[in-house]
């Protein structure tokens, strides 16, 4: 988990809360529209775990990282040349963020959601503090099944008696975008787990709907790390920004 306030470049400024604000467009490598909706950054975390490793339909032989049942796509040039080589390395590097939407252009109350940033790493061989890592897309989803329609029209698609319908259609008109696509998996007649969207309580589990998007291309950087222990992780990646991440099961000991 995140310690640190997160200083990703494109701040524009704080809200009452001391939330750090961004547009969506730059939460998402700027596939995501309306890309100056204005959101707030509540909490991070950073997964990071080893992928499965198979056999590479495309290159016979070879053994290649894949996750959520599709071969990892990799970045032309030094990175791919370093996962052909030992791709056992290779490990998810993904960012998870609690947001909220605060912007009354798009929706008439806060809607909170979260954003899921897919990336990937691996040791820079020529540094040894050095990880090379690469971001390929994500998925986003409203946290409470109350607000999927709030969502829904937030994000500029009509406001029809189907769920599913209003993303198709918004799908289908926005041609600006990279790639976007709907979850294989959201079925908007079920419940899962025998919820009730209405309630107020009610949190949505990532089964619900969850819609995913890809870069064009992987976007490749870098981060060094500064300090590393058990528990505590400070890197600062190559645009500069710091961060300071503790192992959840630190936080949950302490608490």
């Amino acid at each position: 988990r995140q310690l640190s306030m997160p200083t990703f470049p494109g701040c524009l400024g704080n809200n009452a809360a001391g939330d750090r604000q961004y547009t969506m467009g730059r939460m998402s490598f700027g596939v995501l529209k309306p890309s100056d909706m204005v959101v707030s950054i509540q909490d991070v975390n950073n997964p990071v775990y080893a992928p499965l490793f198979r056999k590479s339909a495309l290159s016979p032989g070879a053994l290649v990282p894949f996750i959520d049942g599709k071969e990892v796509r990799l970045p032309e040039g030094r990175i791919k040349t370093l996962v052909r080589e030992d791709p056992t390395k290779v490990r998810v590097y993904t960012f998870l963020v609690s947001f909220t939407i605060e912007d009354d252009r798009y929706c008439n109350r806060p809607i909170e959601g979260f954003m899921e940033n897919r990336g990937y790493t691996l040791p820079d061989p020529d540094h040894t503090q050095r990880m090379l890592v690469w971001f390929t897309g994500g998925r986003f989803w409203p946290r409470y099944r109350r607000d999927v329609r709030a969502w829904c029209t937030a994000f500029g698609v009509g406001n029809s008696a189907s769920v599913l319908g209003e993303w198709r259609s918004w799908l289908y008109r926005a041609s600006t975008l990279e790639s976007i696509y709907e979850d294989e998996e959201f079925d908007p007649s079920e419940e899962k787990h025998g919820s009730d969207p209405a309630a107020e309580g009610s949190e949505l589990e990532p089964e619900g709907p969850v819609f995913a998007y890809e870069t064009k291309k992987p976007m490749p950087g870098y981060f060094d790390i500064l300090y590393l222990d058990d528990d505590l992780r400070i890197t600062r990646g190559n645009r500069g920004t710091v961060v300071a991440n503790v192992r959840e099961s630190k936080i949950r000991h302490d608490s």
